[in-house]
């Protein structure tokens, strides 16, 4: 998912820690970000941080806002598989 300005890019990789979910048989991912740099290339991806990421995550989608993140995740206290989340983007920088 790409930001209304073309800024920042949210995507998901293969969870190295937690690459299966057995109870549900499905595959597990971790969010990333990587940011647009002057000159047009994308910089070094970054995983983001709790409340993001503390399960088997995918389907990152960034609101027009640039500041609100709704993605699915299997974690604990959640209703089914892949329940729908949603965060947003703090002042400070974090979710």
């Amino acid at each position: 998912s790409i930001s209304a300005d073309g800024n920042d890019l949210y995507f998901i990789r293969v969870n190295e820690e937690n690459p299966y979910d057995r109870k549900n048989k499905e595959n597990c991912f971790t969010i990333y970000v990587s940011h647009r740099n002057e000159d047009g290339t994308w910089g070094e991806p970054v995983a983001l941080p709790a409340p993001i990421n503390l399960g088997c995550e995918r389907d990152p989608k960034i609101m027009a806002d640039n500041h609100t993140l709704i993605f699915s995740s299997i974690r604990e206290g959640g209703k089914g598989k892949y329940d729908l989340y949603q965060t947003r983007l703090q002042p400070d920088g974090s979710w």
